[in-house]
């Protein structure tokens, strides 16, 4: 039961800011609840894609695999310069509700194909939507939560999207063994260990969709309007590139970021013979560094709060930056695995950190006119969303 003294703090928002208020009410609450399930059903279908199209290719597996990574990967050079755009002139809600619909009845679609170009061809337009749905939310978060919330927000929301990365390896083991049993009620779908993990990611986005229909999204300040005029949209992408350029806030958070996600970028693609030729150490070890700085990551987002109520929020972010690089040379240099698993978390603790505050930054000093362009951008140039994926599954 809470005091008078807290409910005239939260009247006033003086009131402390709290993960659990975040998590149990508010529309926060059912945003958060639709981006870790469809963040898991994501990660569950990336999985039971590859393994699709491994089956597929055969004895050019490694090849039907390297086309999966090039059609998700590429989206984020064709079309992400203009996805902000339709996040900017649209409604970011039924922007997010159609996304969501449309990879789930593709993914959907996957469990009766048999052909490899049409499997890249969906994969290509899940990740179009995918860069359509990632800058739509970030872009909403500051118009649903208070400001002093806004560091909790996005600690949550980047936990929910990289922390379900295990739970979906877990889930698709147990699922591809139900295989078997959809196929006995289900003779037309097969018997592939990948039908049932394809249908309830599918599931997820509908889900998803669901709790984004109950969402009362407030109106968005400084937008000019949800109308999308086709021959605009050249000039409203360099628009937002010229204010990227222009402002000095927006390009200076958004190149912290990448230069975060970097250096755990560097450690994902090089990592695994780093393990095995300088460590010594077999695919276990190399599991046990990823762990590790899934670990830290999760640290530095929890606490990116914590620390930025002691230190300003843009110190915090620059000294984060520096303790990135000096933990990157200190792993390049460490001799066993131990050390470089330790070594490890920090890293992750430090870019989960940075990546936080300058998210919150973010949102704080940019016009939400120009939100979506500047998040479709960072998602661009970040292992974010396709790219993420295609990192951690490559490594």
């Amino acid at each position: 039961m809470s005091s008078i003294s807290d409910e005239v703090a939260a009247l006033r928002g003086t009131r402390s800011a709290t993960l659990g208020d975040l998590i149990r009410t508010g529309p926060f609450a059912r945003l958060l609840a639709a981006m870790t399930v469809s963040s898991l059903g994501d990660w569950v279908g990336f999985v039971a894609v590859t393994t699709l199209v491994t089956r597929i290719g055969g004895v050019n597996a490694a090849i039907a695999i390297s086309g999966v990574m090039l059609a998700r990967t590429l989206p984020a050079f064709l079309f992400g310069p203009i996805a902000g755009v339709f996040v900017d002139r649209l409604d970011r809600r039924r922007l997010m509700i159609g996304a969501d619909i449309g990879r789930g009845i593709l993914y959907l679609s996957m469990v009766l194909l048999h052909e490899l170009w049409m499997i890249y061809l969906l994969s290509f337009v899940i990740e179009c939507l995918g860069l359509v749905w990632g800058p739509a939310r970030d872009a909403t978060i500051p118009n649903l939560v208070p400001r002093r919330q806004l560091t909790n927000a996005n600690s949550l929301t980047l936990v929910s999207t990289y922390g379900t990365l295990p739970l979906g390896g877990i889930l698709f083991t147990i699922l591809a063994t139900g295989s078997t049993w959809v196929a006995a009620r289900l003779p037309f779908l097969g018997s592939n260990p990948e039908t049932l993990p394809l249908l309830v990611d599918a599931g997820t986005f509908a889900f998803s969709a669901f709790m984004l229909s109950r969402i009362a999204f407030p109106p968005s300040p400084g937008r000019t309007g949800t109308r999308l005029d086709v021959s605009r949209v050249w000039r409203d992408t360099m628009d937002g590139i010229r204010f990227l350029r222009q402002d000095s806030i927006a390009s200076a958070m958004s190149l912290g970021i990448v230069i975060a996600f970097g250096a755990v970028g560097a450690v994902l693609a090089i990592g695994p013979f780093f393990v095995r030729f300088t460590l010594g150490a077999n695919e276990a070890g190399w599991g046990v560094i990823v762990t590790a700085t899934g670990v830290g990551m999760a640290l530095g987002m929890v606490s990116a709060n914590a620390a930025s109520r002691v230190i300003e929020r843009h110190i915090v972010l620059v000294w984060s930056l520096f303790a990135c690089g000096g933990a990157l040379l200190a792993f390049a240099a460490t001799p066993t695995l131990a050390y470089a698993a330790v070594i490890a978390v920090w890293l992750g603790a430090f870019c989960g950190l940075a990546w936080v505050s300058g998210y919150t930054l973010l949102q704080e000093n940019v016009a939400d006119e120009f939100r979506g362009r500047t998040f479709a951008a960072l998602t661009q140039a970040s292992p974010q969303n396709a790219p993420s994926h295609t990192a951690i599954t490559a490594a």
